[in-house]
């Protein structure tokens, strides 16, 4: 059996960014002082995808509480929305 020369082999690495949860999911929470939005879900989250610049002490005590547990977004129109009524 002849050994392989360097033209006959080809080595493929293929590393995903994120886990396929990740991909599809993402949650609003705190990071630092500021609402962040990351990847993934709440018991299991990715990376911070994205900082609002939004100081969380200045927020009702109740909606602070929701963003220490993780607000999932179902879908992109639904985080804008949600992103919105802190902005405002």
């Amino acid at each position: 059996m002849q050994e392989p020369s360097q033209e006959q082999v080809k080595l493929v690495l293929s590393v995903s960014g994120l886990c396929r949860i990740c991909k599809k999911q993402e949650f609003i929470g705190i990071y630092q002082d500021n609402i962040g939005v990351y990847a993934g879900r709440p018991g299991n989250p990715g990376p911070l995808k994205e900082v609002i610049q939004v100081k969380v002490w200045n927020l009702p005590e109740t909606e602070v509480e929701d963003l220490q547990a993780g607000i999932i977004c179902y879908n992109e129109k639904e985080k804008l929305l949600i992103l919105e009524g802190y902005q405002n």
